[in-house]
């Protein structure tokens, strides 16, 4: 509970969906008198409630001029966030300003079945989950790719367990099965319901249950498989559905314009999956079972149902996605897919040196560095330096942190001098986030001087976002560098 505890404090309630299982397990599995039992879930929700809650209410307690903008609640408020964004919000979407509404009707909506508007736009749209929400949402292809290769083999341990009977006491193997089960089936429960808030690399939750059911299915196969009989036929056929299931999931996940291996890549695992089915099968037929031959059978069926999951984590290393909401898609391994920058990290990287060697070069005492519209460029810029960067719009330039009346006094104060436009995500943008800066992007285009992007930028300056990136100074008249003003001239 604790331990729990200190995950809610990173991701909130997304930490207490296992916690309906653990107490189920617990109370199956712990050799005390019910009444103990009782006491000890009361003890550990209260431990739950002490871990969880102080310094959230501590952070609701301090005046909002004295602590930072709650990010994503409008309120400015943690337990709202924790409650409401963090919380319904991932079920039904609480609130959204006129602005980001605006931006994000005029967004390009991709829908099932319909072919997309441009190459561009189809690239992006697979950065979001568009799967509908229902009990068929997780088979969804691109849903399933992220962490269900395994699931026929996962699915073997509860068959047994129910064919076995679950009535306790139940052993230490079957509470394992359970507590495993358990986590898959309410994330799962959750994920297809998630009609607000949802990203692919949620799904990285069911990872760590569905990889252990499916070690486990493998195991109890292999021993039915070695007691000989009808039930030996368990562990050839879990191998071959779950090649067909791969397959599936594989050819759902895939974008239009795929390369051939991309096509290839499926057959060559079932034509191996299948040779190993085969090999198992006959192994099993004759009258004494050859564990050796049966073992490598094995070890072959295993590997071809690992080529695929690891061809599409591949394309999480090989091929840059958007670092804000990933996702393993093996789309982008190919030179048609487009909507990723080749040129990589590098060329922001030098771009960032120039930047911030311009900034600091021309900093006369101001609080902040640099205000940006998001954390986009504001985190790289702050830990490259260790000095403070204004995210003005908070992590996606959602937030309504800052008025341009605010913006006006800061200058005054000398605490912000110079200020990034341009500087927003894919995914910040599909979201509304231009929208919902604009009055405070106006103030700063009309009160600021735009600066001349040969002082501050690298080789970036016109390609991908840099392309859209302007530096405004809002205060003119302290002047630039020397060595600046020589490189201009």
């Amino acid at each position: 509970m604790a331990l729990i505890g200190l995950g809610f404090n990173v991701k909130m309630l997304a930490a207490f969906v296992v916690l309906p299982t653990f107490a189920l397990v617990y109370w199956l599995g712990a050799a005390r008198p019910w009444r103990c039992r009782l006491l000890d879930l009361t003890l550990g929700s209260l431990l739950l409630a002490v871990v969880s809650l102080p310094w959230m209410i501590a952070y609701d307690l301090t005046p909002s001029a004295r602590r930072p903008f709650v990010g994503s609640s409008p309120r400015n408020s943690m337990i709202d966030l924790a409650v409401g964004h963090n919380g319904i919000g991932r079920f039904v979407r609480l609130w959204q300003t006129a602005r980001v509404g605006e931006a994000q009707a005029q967004a390009p909506r991709a829908t099932a079945g319909a072919a997309p508007a441009s190459a561009g736009a189809s690239a992006y749209g697979r950065l979001f989950v568009r799967a509908p929400v229902g009990p068929g949402r997780l088979a969804d292809g691109l849903l399933a790719a992220q962490a269900e290769w395994l699931l026929p083999l996962a699915l073997v341990p509860l068959a047994v367990l129910i064919a076995g009977g679950a009535r306790p006491p139940l052993s230490p193997a079957r509470l394992g099965v359970l507590l495993w089960a358990g986590w898959a089936l309410t994330y799962a429960a959750v994920y297809s319901y998630a009609g607000g808030i949802f990203h692919f690399y949620y799904m990285s939750t069911l990872g760590p249950p569905l990889a252990a059911l499916a070690a486990v299915g493998v195991t109890q196969a292999w021993v039915r498989y070695r007691g000989g009989g009808a039930p030996a036929i368990l562990l050839p056929g879990a191998l071959l559905v779950t090649a067909l299931w791969q397959v599936y999931v594989h050819s759902a996940g895939l974008p239009v314009a795929a390369d051939d291996w991309h096509r290839r890549l499926p057959i060559w695992a079932l034509v191996a999956a299948l040779v190993a089915a085969v090999a198992l099968v006959a192994l099993a037929l004759r009258p004494r079972l050859a564990a050796a031959p049966a073992a490598a059978a094995l070890g072959l069926g295993l590997a071809a149902l690992l080529v695929m999951p690891a061809a599409w984590a591949l394309s999480t290393v090989l091929a840059r996605g958007i670092a804000v909401i990933p996702s393993a898609d093996i789309g982008r391994l190919t030179a048609r897919s487009p909507g990723f920058e080749p040129r990589g990290r590098v060329v922001e990287a030098e771009d960032r040196r120039t930047l911030i060697a311009f900034l600091r070069a021309n900093r006369h005492g101001e609080r902040f560095l640099l205000a940006t519209p998001s954390a986009q460029l504001a985190s790289p810029v702050i830990i490259a330096t260790g000095q403070p960067v204004m995210a003005m719009g908070g992590f996606h330039g959602l937030d309504p942190i800052l008025t341009p009346e605010r913006m006006g006094r800061l200058v005054e104060e000398r605490q912000v001098r110079f200020v990034m436009l341009g500087e927003l995500s894919i995914a910040s943008r599909f979201m509304g986030a231009e929208a919902a800066g604009r009055p405070l992007a106006d103030w700063v285009r009309a009160h600021g001087r735009p600066v001349d992007t040969a002082l501050w930028s690298g080789p970036g300056a016109g390609y991908g976002r840099g392309a859209r990136r302007q530096l405004y100074d809002l205060n003119p008249e302290a002047g630039l560098a020397p060595a600046f003003e020589k490189e201009k001239t």
